[in-house]
């Protein structure tokens, strides 16, 4: 090929890959806008209204006494919540105690690593069990999961009951984090996070006092549940 031509091919692919390189630019950082800006800025009224609500959520009930607990700082710092429910709560009438816990993150994916398959043996737990359960507050349907992790103890073994369930921002509510980390694909959700719940019970306590428990305690964070599953279309 003559220098000539050389010169002029050159001069047409320079013509050409400057404006593909400058769409190419612009597209990306269009993408980073859009996954990444977009959906922090338009949910943080909707963390702020969640964190206001779950204020409002009593400590105490008829037959039940609450006692606020910190959650561990390597749990907070795992998490990264915008809001940590933990507490402890008496029945009067039984003397019996459990723990419940609701959890909301800004980031879905923060939830993964808290979910009690990870956070219980990271804790010395070993699992026992993994039962699917269905429970049911009104009208609602809660579908979760019941968890037993027992662990040695000189005195003899402990063992914890843990019911779970994880609530997403378009509604739906799962058995655990896999279906939240499925919805946190989609762009239009990313940002607005999602939530657990966990109510945990000492073995010793019957099983028809845990159920009378879930009846008793959920209803004081279905407010704050019913304003995460009603953010985003499905």
């Amino acid at each position: 090929m003559e220098p000539e031509t050389n010169v002029k091919v050159a001069g047409r692919l320079r013509w050409f890959v400057a404006p593909l390189i400058s769409m190419l630019l612009l597209g990306g950082i269009y993408i980073e806008w859009v996954t990444g800006h977009l959906p922090a800025t338009d949910a943080a009224p909707y963390h702020q209204a969640i964190r206001e609500e779950a204020a409002k959520i009593p400590l105490n009930i008829e037959g039940w006494i609450g006692t606020e607990q910190e959650l561990p700082r390597p749990a907070i710092a795992l998490l990264k919540p915008n809001v940590a429910l933990s507490r402890r709560y008496l029945h009067v009438a039984t003397g019996n105690s459990m723990s419940l816990l609701f959890i909301q993150c800004k980031e879905a994916r923060d939830l993964y690593g808290h979910h009690p398959p990870s956070c219980y043996p990271s804790n010395g737990w070993t699992a026992e069990s993994v039962e699917p359960r269905d429970w049911k507050i009104g009208d609602l349907q809660i579908p979760g999961t019941e968890y037993t992790f027992t662990r040695s103890r000189l005195d003899g073994d402990a063992r914890l009951i843990v019911y779970h369930f994880v609530i997403r921002p378009d509604g739906l509510i799962e058995r655990d984090t896999e279906g939240l980390r499925r919805a946190s694909a989609d762009l239009r959700k990313r940002g607005f996070g999602g939530a657990q719940v966990q109510l945990v019970f000492m073995d010793t306590i019957p099983e028809t006092e845990r159920k009378a428990a879930f009846q008793a305690l959920i209803p004081l964070v279905l407010p704050v549940i019913e304003m995460v599953r009603t953010k985003v279309s499905r």
